[in-house]
């Protein structure tokens, strides 16, 4: 970092931790957070991952995450769909011997694996991610929620279908 030459009615800003020089409060205020830590980080919500900036968080969903969203609309009823699909999935549900299945592609698992959570957690929505595109024993985050609000996190692993 250089010292740049404040207007001659300011004072250079200059960070305590290692005495950089700022003509701008904001520049310090950048510097300490990049630098020193101190950013509010913007959390991948599937994968874990941390961003500076909201719109860097926003920019990665769209292009690294499909994510499965199951619905229920009464007891029996439940709504699938990829969310912001890159390509277009087959998306199938099937029995195998007395067991439901949810087949997107080539990755299937009991559906129970992700209905159970509709009667633990009591909530509206589930959300799947890494389900599409994974290989069977791969690991899939579930989030669930109640009225669009985030109240339970868990891991699946993905089971083979056995045709």
């Amino acid at each position: 970092h250089k010292l740049v030459a404040a207007p001659k009615d300011k004072e250079p800003k200059v960070c305590f931790l290692c005495s950089c020089s700022y003509v701008c409060q904001s520049s310090l205020n950048r510097h300490m957070n990049k630098v020193h830590g101190n950013t509010q980080q913007f959390l991948c919500k599937y994968c874990c991952k941390k961003f500076d900036r909201k719109y860097q968080l926003k920019n990665h969903i769209n292009t690294d995450h499909d994510v499965l969203v199951i619905q229920q609309e009464g007891d029996c009823k439940f709504t699938l769909q990829v969310q912001n699909p890159k390509k277009d999935y087959s998306v199938s549900m099937l029995k195998i011997e007395k067991t439901d299945m949810i087949k997107i592609d080539d990755i299937s698992t009991s559906f129970s694996n992700f209905t159970k959570y509709f009667d633990i957690i009591k909530c509206d929505t589930i959300e799947v991610n890494n389900f599409i595109g994974a290989d069977t024993g791969s690991e899939c985050l579930v989030i669930c929620k109640e009225s669009g609000n985030v109240i339970a996190r868990d891991k699946v692993i993905i089971s083979a279908l056995n045709n």
